[in-house]
């Protein structure tokens, strides 16, 4: 287990007793990496996240939800990114419009994709700097449909674990029983009991 101090985030340590983060995280020295992170894209990172993140790195959660992290070639900014461009130009969606429903980062308050799973749903975060907690948007394949969930990211992911959360977007995933194939490069999480 990675070297770091007990949490003083409930959720992160319920989520570390339910499984056991890697020994080797896929980017050493997170906490510290952050701070330039924050300061190249004018945001702060909810705390929890910062610390998933040092515990676990990314990766997919029961082979079902893959959590991004800022760093990296793979990084969350390039994958947000480039999704954005695939709805514009793809599927015609403009994302940025003044018709859209929701602003999309990097404009104030916008939307940030956290996460996915292999049926293109996405997890997103609604940016506020101002907040120790920001709000969690789970938008179908199209973004047509979401779910908001009003808690951290660590409380989110426990909550779904255990099964007190079902979300619509995984409950179809998690009755297929898909071989457990992690992605390339990056770790599968799976509870220890």
């Amino acid at each position: 287990m990675i070297d770091l101090p007990k949490s003083k985030h409930y959720y992160l340590n319920k989520l570390l007793s339910l499984i056991t983060p890697p020994k080797q995280t896929t980017y050493r020295n997170t906490l510290l990496l952050f701070a330039d992170i924050e300061k190249e894209y004018k945001l702060i990172f909810p705390n929890d996240y910062k610390e998933l993140i040092a515990y676990y790195g990314c990766g997919t959660f029961c082979n079902t939800l893959f959590i991004e992290n800022p760093f990296g070639d793979d990084s969350l900014f390039k994958g947000h990114f480039r999704r954005i461009e695939f709805y514009q130009t793809m599927l015609g969606f403009p994302l940025q419009s003044k018709e859209t429903r929701f602003p999309i980062f990097p404009e104030i308050n916008g939307l940030l994709e956290i996460g996915y799973n292999d049926n293109g749903n996405i997890l997103m975060w609604k940016i506020e700097n101002n907040s120790k907690i920001w709000p969690l948007y789970f938008f179908d394949d199209y973004m047509q449909n979401e779910s908001v969930y009003y808690m951290q990211i660590t409380e989110f992911l426990y909550r779904w674990l255990i099964g007190e959360l079902r979300p619509a977007c995984l409950e179809a995933c998690r009755h297929v029983d898909v071989p457990l194939i992690p992605r390339e490069r990056y770790p599968l999480f799976l509870p220890d009991k």
